[in-house]
């Protein structure tokens, strides 16, 4: 079986998503190609190169064949790529057997056996955002509609799905979250102690800005600690920190939560996905929620709840090959 996986282009964590999805999918004979942005191509063959059997093809998902939203910094990169016809995709996509997008709705133009793979929908998002400037908005509306109607099902997450109008019915899925595979390292006894600094997780998107970001240093400074900028999708190769200070999406909350570090969300209160998903997180209590930013480092320090987000991992989630096999299971039932 042959199966294409598509990730939206706003941030890493889409495509580091489908990478680990792609691994469990080969276990169960598929022959896995994925399509991200030209930012995350070279960090998913870095990754990939750790793994100890894989064959998972990776190709640049150009710009141009996008119909329908993406996320707000999807277009930052990729101006180089040459345009491709929908002709050219029809064809490309008529070589699998599934296409699965995450978080991303366009390639339900392109095949038939599409499913949707996320937590949320970006026709909502734009809908709730309504500040947000975009080119084509009416256009992009109707064509997420169109596809949404071509979806044949909606594989999302049950911890941190926000709820839609345009999803009803028995073709949504509840998924738990999915473990990655582990990092040579860790596989082979990297076990270093935690170490006593904060690191500063900007992510991909490039949101926060440059003054933000001084004053988080000069904040962290003034309290005697350790700061380091330093994404979450290296915690497993590095000593762990005491904090992570960051922009919340689910890629950088699924890690956190998986090595058990202690979180403090900036940049959220704007934005309809990342102030649900931090909403989330303080419902569980996994996170302080109030004090200015100087405040709450220092009562996550002092009281830490990393045993408490290592409990909720373990309960929410299942290892990607357990994963894969639910997803192969509503593949099959298509």
């Amino acid at each position: 079986m042959r199966i294409a996986l598509v990730a939206s282009r706003n941030g890493h964590g889409h495509a580091r998503r489908l990478l680990h999805l792609g691994f469990g999918l080969e276990h169960f004979g598929a022959k896995v190609t994925i399509f991200c942005s030209d930012t995350s191509l070279p960090l998913l063959k870095l990754e990939s190169a750790s793994f100890e059997r894989s064959s998972v093809s990776l190709e640049l998902a150009t710009e141009s064949f996008e119909t329908g939203f993406d996320g707000p910094y999807s277009n930052r990169s990729q101006s180089t790529v040459a345009k491709k016809s929908k002709s050219e995709m029809h064809r490309k996509f008529a070589n699998f057997e599934f296409v699965i997008g995450d978080n991303v709705l366009w390639p339900a133009e392109y095949s038939s056996t599409f499913i949707f793979h996320g937590h949320f929908l970006w026709i909502d998002y734009y809908r709730e955002t309504k500040s947000r400037r975009i080119d084509c908005l009416q256009e992009k509306q109707e064509a997420d509609l169109r596809n949404l109607s071509l979806t044949k099902k909606f594989l999302m997450n049950e911890i941190f799905e926000i709820p839609s109008q345009y999803l009803r019915g028995n073709n949504v899925i509840k998924m738990p979250l999915m473990q990655y595979v582990a990092s040579r390292k860790q596989r082979y006894g990297f076990h270093e102690p935690r170490d006593s600094t904060v690191w500063l997780s900007q992510g991909l998107t490039e949101s926060t800005s440059e003054e933000k970001i001084k004053r988080i240093i000069r904040i962290v400074d003034s309290l005697g600690l350790k700061i380091q900028q330093k994404e979450t999708f290296n915690l497993g190769n590095f000593p762990i920190p005491n904090v992570v200070i960051g922009r919340p999406g689910l890629g950088t909350i699924r890690d956190i939560m998986n090595y058990g570090v202690d979180f403090v969300p900036i940049e959220f209160r704007n934005d309809f996905e990342l102030k649900h998903n931090v909403e989330v997180l303080v419902k569980q209590d996994l996170i302080q929620s109030d004090g200015t930013l100087d405040e709450t480092i220092l009562k996550v320090v002092e009281n830490s709840r990393s045993l408490k987000l290592k409990a909720f991992w373990q309960a929410n989630s299942l290892p990607c090959i357990d994963y894969s096999a639910l997803c192969m299971k509503e593949f099959s039932s298509c």
